[in-house]
């Protein structure tokens, strides 16, 4: 519990000798005493030890973040945690902190035996309903979080409600404690607890204190001068609002959130209220309390946006060892030679060149069959790792409309169907093929293959459609000649952040959006590509046609898929290009029903591009990143089944789950072998190996993953982050 954090930070040690004089008028124990000996003092059994060591410990770690330069905007406490916090806040002084937290568990003492608690993985409004049943005999402790909800009351009640859940194949876990905090149990200690905190005397503080008991205003900040005796028992009587004082300081605009204590068991929770509006980070863990880890933990946090001064840990020194950085930017070197294209090297194979980046090679067939061929890959198009879903780099929809439209001058696009993503791998390239049969009125297919599949290796179609010729393709009578338009703007400024949030991650070339508006069924778009984008060869640059569609995101104008889900290009219908080469566009996208008119003009508002109709479809996120692979590399990894039964080998002890039972079954089983192998004793090197069979899709092409055996992957990282 931060023994050797006591030993090697002298800003901790001091802190903890000032908790541990403001303790001792309250108590026949010594603070110092009892963390150098750790799990063997017996004192760790009893609440009235264990409060004020961990309120200590929260002070002093408060302590050590601020040496480092990270003062805290605000304060949020759990429970008794609310202590340390008001102490942190200057809301209370360090002898009335250790006044409540010392005498309060003392009185916690008479509740000993009487009560429990229980963690339910349900969200609070289930578990309420869940314990209807037992009446007052229970009660919600705590909101920690969406799923993460703590029941406290009568000890018989506290067991049932376990079994219950266990049966229901509801996650439920007992605290280890004997006492009901939180509950109607608290009253039998009311008088005893404000007799004794009657003398402290709270003040304004130097710091926003938040409150998280039952009936406060969450996201307000609290009076620090009411923090007297009576918030103190209310702390102890009435529920813990967690989760909602989390989330209304997240929409307030904190965004940062560390957990200060000896190890972050609230951690998830808080990581699930918050989803992507927020960072939450912890300081010690279980067993690994040293200073080492504290700087790990700032290091995280300054890699996440806080500010840290590292000068500070080095003050006082006769020699800095920080190491001087070079003053030039790291460079991501290949050492694999990439053969420069030669263009003028396709006429001696009997191919035509054509000035395009991405196709530049034709073949006229003598069936009749023009095909267009060419090879992309990132490190020759840097550019395309800006369009990346989820983390998975993808040609863009609009580059393979665009791909069609520079197939033929005066072309009229009937129809385009997208039929799966074109995903780029990190490394090697994709040979991808366009085709158009027939004559007059020809059928175009797309399709791609990894460079060095060989000969015979499958291609994977990603499109198909329809196009003619029309000798008045380029003509149009439409036109955007009042602009700004005659509508609401619409705040553009954390547009990408919020596309990032929800899987579309645009880089540079991609983030084209100026400015834009809404008005009823339509939006409007001012987008145009980076200066430093090079749009030689293309007919309309596909990172501004991408741009041009980006508004479709705002949420008045499109319905927002559901969770998991991205919203992309699936249909093109009736598509014309009017002109070439716009590096600026004026937008406008109407909607009727689900079907969008794309009406693209350059600044004079003068068609670029006219689409009669594009739909978007809803496309699983993990569907993306499992679509067939376009390329294969000269160094991969590879998945081997590993084989065996129970057994030791060297110091590894060999768990292989058993299969075919259910989620509930498998789960118990392998808590119950992880428990037994913790408790036993083993060197000090030694290991589990836990072995499932399709716990997770290793490859693209996969079966789903075995429910039991996935659920057993996340008990298992539950409990190497425990342990």
């Amino acid at each position: 519990m931060g023994v050797e954090l006591l030993e090697s930070s002298s800003v901790f040690a001091a802190s903890m000798v000032a908790c541990g004089n403001a303790l001792a008028p309250f108590v026949d124990w010594d603070l110092l005493t009892v963390v150098r000996a750790g799990s063997a003092s017996p004192l760790w059994d009893r609440v009235d030890v264990v409060q004020p060591v961990l309120w200590a410990m929260m002070v002093s770690l408060a302590a050590v973040w601020k040496s480092l330069g990270v003062e805290p905007a605000a304060v949020v406490g759990h429970s008794q945690g609310e202590i340390a916090a008001a102490v942190v806040a200057g809301a209370l002084t360090l002898a009335d902190g250790a006044r409540v937290v010392a005498l309060r568990s003392q009185a916690i003492v008479a509740l000993a035996g009487k009560g429990g608690m229980a963690s339910i993985g349900e969200p609070v409004d289930a578990v309420r309903a869940r314990i209807e049943t037992w009446g007052d005999r229970l009660s919600v402790a705590a909101v920690n979080g969406p799923t993460s909800t703590v029941v406290s009351g009568e000890a018989a009640a506290i067991d049932a409600l376990v079994a219950a859940c266990e049966a229901a194949e509801v996650r439920a876990r007992k605290i280890a404690v004997d006492y009901a905090s939180h509950s109607r149990e608290v009253e039998a200690i009311r008088d005893a607890v404000l007799e004794a905190l009657a003398p402290i005397g709270p003040q304004v503080g130097t710091t926003a204190f938040y409150s998280t008991v039952s009936g406060s205003a969450p996201g307000t900040v609290t009076d620090a001068t009411t923090l007297d005796a009576a918030y103190w028992y209310r702390n102890l009587r009435e529920t813990v609002e967690l989760a909602p004082t989390i989330t209304a300081l997240a929409a307030g605009g904190h965004h940062h959130f560390v957990e200060i204590s000896p190890h972050a068991i609230l951690r998830f929770a808080l990581e699930e209220t918050l989803g992507e509006a927020g960072v939450v980070l912890g300081t010690l863990r279980r067993d690994d309390g040293g200073m080492m880890r504290m700087l790990r933990s700032a290091g995280e946090a300054f890699t996440r946006g806080v500010a840290v001064d590292w000068a500070a840990l080095f003050a006082g020194r006769t020699r800095d060892p920080r190491l001087v950085l070079p003053t030039y930017p790291f460079e991501h070197e290949r050492f694999w030679f990439d053969a420069p294209a030669r263009r003028g090297d396709a006429r001696h194979l009997g191919l035509a060149v054509v000035e395009h980046p991405l196709l530049p090679a034709a073949l006229d067939t003598a069936s009749g069959t023009t095909i267009r061929t060419g090879r992309i890959a990132l490190a020759t198009q840097p550019w395309l790792a800006g369009h990346a879903l989820h983390g998975t780099a993808v040609v863009p929809a609009t580059a393979i409309l665009e791909l069609v439209l520079s197939s033929g001058e005066a072309l009229v696009l009937d129809e385009l169907t997208l039929h799966a993503p074109l995903r780029l791998p990190a490394l090697g390239a994709i040979d991808v093929q366009l085709t158009l049969a027939g004559e007059g009125e020809r059928t175009v297919h797309l399709y791609s293959r990894a460079a060095d599949a060989g000969a015979g290796a499958a291609w994977t179609e990603h499109a198909s459609g329809v196009v003619r010729p029309s000798p008045d393709a380029a003509g149009s009578d439409e036109a955007i000649a009042a602009w700004p338009p005659a509508a609401a703007p619409i705040d553009v400024d954390d547009l990408y952040d919020a596309l990032a949030a929800r899987g579309y991650e645009y880089g540079a070339a991609f983030r084209g959006v100026q400015a834009a508006w809404h008005a009823g069924a339509r939006v409007f778009a001012e987008v145009a590509l980076p200066d430093d984008t090079d749009a030689t060869g293309f007919v309309v640059h596909p990172a501004l046609l991408d741009a041009a569609l980006q508004v479709a995101s705002w949420p008045g104008f499109t319905p927002a898929p559901r969770a998991g889900e991205l919203l992309l290009p699936f249909a093109w219908t009736g598509v014309r290009l009017h002109r070439t080469r716009a590096t600026a566009l004026r937008v406008q996208l109407t909607r009727t029903g689900d079907r969008i008119r794309v009406l693209a003009c350059d600044l004079d508002g003068q068609p670029v591009l006219t689409a009669d109709a594009l739909v978007l479809r809803a496309v699983a996120a993990d569907a993306i990143a499992a679509a067939a692979p376009t390329a294969g590399a000269l160094f991969a990894i590879e998945w081997q089944a590993a084989a065996g039964e129970a057994g030791t080998a060297g110091e590894a002890t060999v768990l292989a789950v058993p299969t075919g039972a259910s989620v509930a079954h498998t789960t118990h089983h392998v808590l119950g072998a992880l428990q037994a192998w913790l408790r036993a004793e083993h060197p000090g090197a030694a290991r589990l190996v836990v072995v499932t069979e399709r716990g997770v899709a290793t490859a693209a092409g996969d079966p789903a993953p075995d429910p039991a055996h996935a659920a057993v992957w996340g008990l298992v990282r539950v409990a190497q982050s425990e342990n």
